[in-house]
């Protein structure tokens, strides 16, 4: 996660001074979300990649999550992991 972060460091900063002048964490909660799925995903990738076994469920709720789009799908995201 921090190596994501690091690698998005403009983004991450332009979420901040965003949610500041919003005087809202909006757009800083969604920077971070849209990290934690890039983390996830990357960490996924890199298990499909190691293994030759069948996809879990799990998997594949969170390949459907990759696939949708990055801002305002909390609740799609919510319902796809409910699956």
């Amino acid at each position: 996660m921090e190596s994501i972060i690091h690698d998005r460091q403009q983004e991450y900063y332009a979420a901040i001074n965003a949610s500041n002048d919003a005087g809202e964490s909006t757009v800083f909660i969604e920077f971070v979300l849209s990290a934690i799925k890039a983390s996830l995903m990357d960490a996924i990738n890199a298990s499909d990649e190691m293994s030759d076994a069948k996809i879990d469920k799990a998997t594949l709720r969170w390949k459907k999550i990759e696939r949708t789009p990055r801002r305002g799908t909390l609740g799609l995201s919510i319902k796809i992991l409910n699956l």
